[in-house]
């Protein structure tokens, strides 16, 4: 979740605007969830999640499209498509930033492993990634988010 708000101020530093509105306390949320089913071992299949979290109580001050909206982010880790249904354009754009970000971190570090120390930084247009070690499937996530926010990203080891 820290990676993920780390991430966030840096896509908020590539566009004046930021990030749409909600996208922070959405994607913490999802990270939280995501970090808690990976560090007690619960495999939830991609259909299950929105049910899995439709069951969960309301945190306070949440309402049931944010929960719906929670759900969207999880169950869109590694899709190429995300099935937002009828939601608004914020609403869209706030779940698309989530799920590509949080699916690019956690594309980082393989299952059971914590994330590797990992720097994030803004250069001239250019959203970096830093990682001590690479992974492989990267290279998606990496693609998918560049997409999302129309700017590239870089990922390099170092």
């Amino acid at each position: 979740a820290r990676q993920f708000e780390l991430a966030l101020d840096a896509v908020a530093e590539l566009s004046p605007p930021g990030p749409p509105e909600g996208t922070r306390r959405l994607g913490v949320a999802a990270a939280q969830l995501h970090g808690l089913a990976i560090a007690t071992s619960q495999r939830i299949p991609r259909h299950e999640v929105a049910r899995r979290i439709a069951e969960l109580p309301l945190p306070i001050g949440w309402l049931d499209d944010d929960r719906e909206a929670c759900g969207l982010v999880l169950a869109g880790l590694r899709r190429r498509r995300l099935e937002l249904n009828e939601r608004d354009l914020d609403s869209c754009r706030a779940v698309t930033l989530a799920a590509r970000l949080l699916s690019l971190l956690d594309a980082f570090a393989p299952p059971g492993s914590p994330l590797p120390e990992l720097e994030i930084t803004v250069t001239a247009g250019l959203l970096m990634f830093s990682i001590t070690s690479t992974p492989v499937k990267v290279h998606r996530p990496g693609r998918q988010l560049a997409e999302t926010l129309g700017v590239p990203v870089a990922i390099s080891p170092g």
